[in-house]
């Protein structure tokens, strides 16, 4: 269903694939169809509908369709619908992006956020040593202590 019968390699060659070879690329890539109430129930309705994608995947397949990508705790999951099957969805999980692959990311993220707000806390406290001074003088001077301030 979702591979044609025939495919076109780069060096134009034709090559007729045979259904039980598509339904094994199918298997190990972990794609599987439903109809809209199985895959509501297999967590399209958890999925979040992302129009850029599905505007990208429209002009690649030539006619309407609609992306929704669902973030579980395994891995992201990829459901299309197409207008060249109306009533099916199509669930392809992307099993080479982990959780886990984000977690770097963060790390570093989180470390430069606390560099940024500790330079900016050190730069202000620097900034402001000269009004702390000032203030601590005319406090001494207040208290009509002038040789303490003049220190």
């Amino acid at each position: 269903m979702l591979m044609t019968d025939k495919l076109q390699l780069e060096d134009g060659t034709q090559l007729v694939v045979p259904p039980a070879f598509r339904r094994e690329i199918y298997r190990e890539l972990g794609i599987s169809l439903y109809t809209n109430e199985a895959a509501e129930e297999a967590g399209l309705r958890w999925a979040q509908h992302y129009e850029f994608l599905s505007h990208q995947m429209a002009q690649q397949l030539g006619g309407p369709t609609e992306v929704r990508v669902e973030v579980n705790k395994s891995s992201p999951v990829v459901w299309l619908k197409t207008w060249l099957s109306p009533n099916i969805w199509v669930r392809v999980p992307l099993t080479e992006i982990h959780q886990g692959d984000f977690s770097p990311l963060f790390r570093y993220t989180l470390a430069i956020m606390l560099l940024a707000i500790g330079g900016a806390w050190l730069f202000i406290r620097i900034q402001n040593r000269p009004l702390v001074d000032l203030e601590h003088a005319a406090l001494q001077v207040g208290k009509g202590n002038y040789s303490a301030a003049a220190a």
